[in-house]
Order: C-alpha cells, then sequence, then structure tokens
C-alpha cells in the first residue's frame, strides 16, 4: 500500500549548520587582481580620448569617471565580502558550495547525480598556487558546481574521493 506520511519541516537537517571550508586566501588576492586588470582599460580609454579630443566635456569625462568608480568600488566590495562566505562542505550523501555576499547562493549536488569532476588550473591561478574542481551533474550546465580557490593538491583529492563515492553509488 502506498503511504506519502507528511514531514515537520523542524525535524529537516540545518544546511546552514554545516562546517564549510574555506577557500584558500589567495584566491581572494586573484579575484582583485583579475578584476582590477579588468576595471583598468575603459578608464584609460577614456583618458586618452578626453586628451586627445579637443572638444570633450569635462562634464563627460567626470561623470562617467564617477559612475565607473562607483561600479568598480561595489565590485570590489562584492569580491571582498563574498569571499569570507565561499566555502564547501562534504557530507555522506552531497556536496555543497556557498557563496556570495550581495548575490548569495548555495548549491547542493547530491552525489547521485555527479555525472563526473574535473580539476582546472589556468595560468593565473596557476600563478597563485590555485586550482578550481568543476563538479558535473545529470541536470546541466545550470546545475554543475565550480569550486575555485582550492590547493591543487586539495582539488584532486576531493575529486578523486567525489569520483569513489559516485562509482560505488553506480556499482549498486
Amino acid at each position: 500500500m502506498f503511504e506519502n506520511d507528511q514531514i515537520d519541516d523542524a525535524e529537516l537537517p540545518k544546511i546552514e549548520e554545516l562546517t564549510f571550508t574555506k577557500i584558500k586566501k589567495g584566491y581572494l588576492w586573484m579575484s582583485i587582481l583579475v578584476w582590477t586588470l579588468y576595471a583598468m582599460p575603459p578608464p584609460i580609454i577614456l583618458a586618452i580620448i578626453a586628451h586627445y579630443a579637443d572638444n570633450f566635456p569635462k562634464e563627460v569625462q567626470l561623470y562617467v569617471s564617477l559612475g565607473w568608480a562607483a561600479l568598480m568600488l561595489f565590485i570590489l566590495s562584492e569580491t571582498i565580502l563574498s569571499y569570507v562566505r565561499k566555502g564547501f562542505a562534504l557530507r555522506k550523501h552531497d556536496v555543497s558550495y556557498r557563496k556570495g555576499w550581495f548575490f548569495r547562493s548555495l548549491l547542493s549536488i547530491p552525489f547521485n547525480r555527479v555525472q563526473h569532476c574535473e580539476v582546472k588550473q589556468g595560468p593565473i591561478e596557476s600563478l597563485f598556487g590555485l586550482a578550481s574542481l568543476k563538479v558535473f551533474t545529470a541536470g546541466g550546465s545550470g546545475s554543475d558546481m565550480n569550486i575555485p580557490g582550492l590547493p591543487p593538491e586539495k582539488a584532486k583529492i576531493l575529486r578523486s574521493h567525489i569520483t569513489n563515492i559516485v562509482s560505488d553509488i553506480t556499482e549498486d
């Protein structure tokens, strides 16, 4: 006989009570460097145009510069404050990753939905001694997980651990 008993939501485990492992501090400095590199060309181009254009209005230069500075200040604040929240947690049946300060996100992936994992390390990550663990799911790219800011060895160990759990699940 089919039963579908109601579950009291007060009895559910609270994911917020998990202890999240922090992302390596070098990730914060790498993020600031990358945002600085992205932020520099527009003001430089504006300064060059303003210098060589005889009739370039100073008010436009001022307002664009102030707007750009405000946007960059917001992005820098979000980068620093979201770093504090970034972290991952492993449980028996899933892996969770949280990020963001202003735009918060908490993603949990059950191991039985994992298709494969990969460790990625770009040139800037390599410069900072970091790597990322990407967890791919059967749900498509919207449900994939990317855990950045890991020491390469730790990323490889996590990939191996998750892959072993997934292979045990598929063998059952």
